[in-house]
């Protein structure tokens, strides 16, 4: 009988997990920094938009990560408009679940 063990898709099991922990982790470090003049430059609505679900996002850090995943996508659809956003943040936002 054939050998059908599965074989690991690239980008996917711990190595994948560590790439999503280390985009949003850079996410969260941009936007949260202890100086707060990032946020402080996005404008209100971008942060109204922005801030909870990134706050969840802080917080699924420690999380597995299928936790973290759903606090990415949440993130991701949180209605921040990207034409407001700052080029870096951007293109974290665009590259969160890739």
């Amino acid at each position: 009988m054939a050998d059908r063990r599965s074989t690991p898709r690239p980008g996917g099991g711990t190595q994948g997990a560590d790439a999503l922990r280390a985009r949003c982790a850079a996410l969260v470090d941009l936007v949260f920094t202890e100086d707060t003049l990032f946020l402080d430059a996005l404008p209100d609505r971008l942060q109204a938009n922005l801030v909870p679900a990134l706050g969840l996002l802080a917080q699924a850090l420690d999380e597995e990560p299928a936790g973290l995943a759903r606090a990415a996508r949440l993130v991701e659809e949180c209605g921040v408009p990207r034409e407001e956003c700052p080029p870096e943040l951007k293109v974290m936002l665009e590259r969160l679940l890739r």
